[in-house]
């Protein structure tokens, strides 16, 4: 089943509404300025992965930037369980959506006016397999991640650098771009977080680069830390990547996704053995976070 359709739902501030009746005005700052933040999330077989951590960054960022967001997590959790039941979805992707609400006419902070949340759920659009098993290919992107203190730390609505950097990628035939930071370093993909192994050692860029910390990001840390196996988070040269026996890139919605060249380099091991152990680990977490939910 598709919820594209006028029969399909949507959860718009305390309200869940056919798609087709909700509406947002448009003074709404997010709408007029980007002013708004949203978290994107897979559910599995109905139950949604990672629930509590990306509310925990949703209500982390709104706090920090000062939007009101009134509904308790709990309430908010319920309400995207239930519209993945109303919608009749057990695969899907998740948005929650959430902005300052309408413009008053300042650009102050504190505007008084009720903020925006809304939560929409689809089909989940699964990645080709093959790219799964021949992996992808990247770029550099030729954009820089500042040291700004707002983003990407936030995962804001303004997205519209990420939306052109991809852009890039798929204009030179490859799947992601990686951004790097003013001093050179590896950040983080346009869409994603980047691990590799060399020697048998596994890295990924520390914060200190200002990437978005992602929900998956943390899964995989946590995996190899279960396993035994270090991951070592700094500021790392692109060289390093040239250098590496695996690459992989990681998000909620890809998971797990291995890569085969780099700026045209071919990187020696894809998929390596590390990724598809790592994949396997993944898949084998969500069916226990499945089946905990659904035995609850």
């Amino acid at each position: 089943m598709t919820n594209d359709s006028s029969d399909s739902y949507v959860f718009l501030n305390d309200q869940i509404l056919p798609r087709d009746m909700a509406k947002v005005s448009a003074f709404d700052r997010g709408f007029l300025y980007g002013d708004g933040i949203f978290e994107t999330m897979r559910s599995y077989r109905g139950v949604l992965f990672g629930l509590d951590d990306h509310l925990r960054r949703l209500y982390e960022s709104a706090q920090q930037l000062r939007i009101n967001i009134t509904p308790p997590r709990e309430d908010l959790a319920e309400a995207a369980r239930e519209l993945l039941r109303i919608n009749r979805l057990h695969d899907a992707y998740v948005r929650i959506s959430l902005t300052r609400g309408q413009h008053a006419g300042s650009l102050a902070v504190d505007t008084g006016q009720s903020p925006t949340l809304l939560i929409d759920c689809r089909p989940v659009r699964a990645y080709p397999e093959g790219w799964y098993t021949n992996g992808v290919r990247i770029i550099t992107s030729v954009s820089r991640r500042s040291r700004s203190a707002l983003a990407p730390r936030h995962k804001c609505l303004s997205y519209i650098e990420n939306i052109l950097i991809l852009n890039q990628a798929r204009a030179e035939d490859a799947q992601e771009a990686l951004i790097l930071t003013d001093d050179g370093y590896v950040c983080e993909g346009a869409t994603s977080n980047i691990f590799w192994t060399a020697a048998g050692n596994i890295y990924t860029p520390s914060p200190e680069t200002n990437l978005l910390c992602g929900i998956t990001r943390a899964v995989v840390i946590e995996i190899c830390t279960r396993l035994g196996l270090q991951i070592n988070e700094g500021l790392f040269a692109p060289d390093e990547l040239a250098r590496a026996d695996e690459v992989f890139i990681t998000n909620s919605i890809m998971e797990i996704m291995p890569v085969a060249a780099i700026d045209g380099g071919t990187v020696r091991q894809c998929p390596g053995e590390m990724a598809t152990m790592l994949r396997e680990e993944y898949a084998a977490e969500v069916k226990r976070c499945v089946e905990e939910a659904q035995a609850g």
